[in-house]
C-alpha cells in the first residue's frame, strides 16, 4: 500500500552514488547521494520511524542493502574482508540518525533502529532480523546485530549465553560498546557459574 509507494519514492531519493577520489593513494573515499549528507541524514531520521510503524515490507532488507553499497564504495580497491572502520565512522548506534555525520552513519544508525523495532515485532521475530543482517559482510552489520540482540525482548537464553562468553567479542575492540549492551541487558540471566 502506501508504506510501500512511500519506500520506493525514498529509495530513489536516497540513491547513494560514489565519492570523488581523494587526493592521497591512502584515504578511503566518501559516498555520496543526490542530497548532501546533512539533508540524507535527515530524510532518513524523519521516515525512518513512519516506515517502521507502518510495517513498510523489506525496509530491513533495503536498509542492508543500503549500507552495504555505502561500506563498498568507502573502500580502496585493494580493500577486502570485514574490516569497514565502523569504530571510526559511526561511533554510537544510540545517536539519533538526524544526527549522522556522513550517508554510511545515516544510513546505519537508520538499519540498527528498524531492526530493533522489526526484531521486537510479534509475528517477525528476532532469528529473521538477525538472518537479515547477515547478509551484511562487514563489521558494521556484527555491530548492529549485537545491539539488536542487546534491545530484544526475546531472546533465547543460548543465544545471549553464546555471545556472552564469546572470547573473541570480549576481547574485540571493535564491537566493545555493543557487546557491553549485551552484557547489561542479559549477564543476569546467566547461571553464577557462567557469570564467572
Amino acid at each position: 500500500g502506501h508504506s510501500s509507494l512511500a519506500l520506493f519514492i525514498i529509495e530513489a531519493a536516497l540513491e547513494i552514488r560514489p565519492g570523488r577520489k581523494p587526493r592521497a593513494a591512502l584515504l578511503h573515499p566518501i559516498p555520496r547521494s543526490k542530497l548532501d549528507a546533512h539533508d540524507f541524514a535527515e530524510v532518513l531520521g524523519r521516515s525512518i520511524p513512519l516506515l517502521v510503524s507502518s510495517d513498510a515490507p523489506h525496509l530491513v532488507s533495503w536498509l542492508v542493502t543500503l549500507v552495504r553499497r555505502s561500506v563498498r564504495l568507502s573502500r580502496l580497491a585493494k580493500e577486502s574482508g570485514p574490516q569497514d572502520y565502523s569504530h571510526i565512522w559511526l561511533q554510537s548506534l544510540e545517536d539519533p540518525v538526524a544526527n549522522a555525520g556522513d550517508i554510511r552513519e545515516s544510513a546505519a544508525l537508520a538499519l540498527a533502529l528498524s531492526a530493533v523495532e522489526r526484531a521486537n515485532r510479534p509475528g517477525v521475530g528476532l532469528a529473521s532480523t538477525l538472518r537479515e543482517l547477515r547478509r551484511g559482510p562487514t563489521n558494521v552489520f556484527r555491530r548492529i546485530e549485537l545491539h539488536v540482540v542487546a534491545h530484544s525482548l526475546d531472546v533465547p537464553l543460548s543465544m545471549a549465553r553464546l555471545l556472552i562468553l564469546s572470547k573473541r567479542l570480549f576481547a574485540s575492540d571493535w564491537t566493545r560498546t555493543e557487546y557491553d549492551g549485551v552484557l547489561r541487558a542479559h549477564f543476569g540471566r546467566l547461571t553464577r557459574e557462567d557469570q564467572r
